[in-house]
């Protein structure tokens, strides 16, 4: 009685094996293969360099622009109204001297001190003062020396060639402003390089030391 049932048991084994291998291959066959697509390589994107315009927005450099309007509205605007309340007969005469004396001094002077060219600014300043002075200087003596009508025609004489002497120099330092700022931001702005002796980390040694700095 086992024998029959074991050969009964193995065809059914050989009948299930022979449906299923052909239909293991049949979905195989269906299927088709998935290629999965390669992953993209990043793109190198190179890094921005810092040009002249951000360098100079990251230092925060002074406008040549805004250095000249300046210096031409504080000259302008104290003359305008000095003129305007210049009147011998009135109590603000004084106050009209003084406010043209400032725009024609220290006005031009004005977009230097901003533009960090203070050394050029004192020297126009300098100029227009010492200039000043001499002409005061001659007014007295001419003053002490004669009275009268002779007096101020001799003083009258005297004064223009002062006057257009700070006039021109006025003009020269607001026709510069623009360019001195500019060459300075340019000078910032340059990198410089310096080499020097230095002392190597085990102290056994010298060596030499280079530095650029911005």
């Amino acid at each position: 009685m086992k024998a029959p049932s074991r050969i009964v048991r193995t065809a059914i084994l050989i009948s299930l094996l022979a449906y299923v291998i052909p239909a293991c291959d049949a979905f195989g066959q269906n299927q088709e293969p998935t290629i999965e697509p390669p992953h993209p390589r990043p793109k190198y994107e190179p890094r921005p360099t810092a040009g002249p315009d951000s360098l100079g927005s990251t230092l925060r450099l002074p406008s040549e622009s805004k250095a000249a309007y300046l210096s031409l509205a504080s000259t302008l605007i104290p003359v305008a109204v000095g003129l305007q309340l210049a009147d011998p007969s009135k109590s603000s005469g004084a106050l009209g001297l003084g406010l043209i004396g400032y725009g024609v001094i220290i006005g031009p002077s004005t977009g230097y001190f901003y533009g960090r060219c203070a050394n050029r600014g004192l020297d126009g300043i300098t100029v227009r003062v010492l200039t000043g002075a001499v002409a005061g200087v001659a007014v007295l003596a001419i003053s002490s020396r004669h009275s009268g009508f002779d007096g101020l025609d001799q003083m009258f004489s005297v004064i223009p060639p002062f006057a257009a002497i700070i006039t021109l120099e006025a003009l020269y330092d607001l026709g510069r402003v623009s360019s001195t700022v500019r060459q300075r931001n340019e000078k910032v702005l340059k990198p410089t390089v310096s080499v020097g002796p230095s002392v190597l980390p085990d102290g056994k040694a010298l060596g030499l030391k280079l530095a650029i700095s911005f």
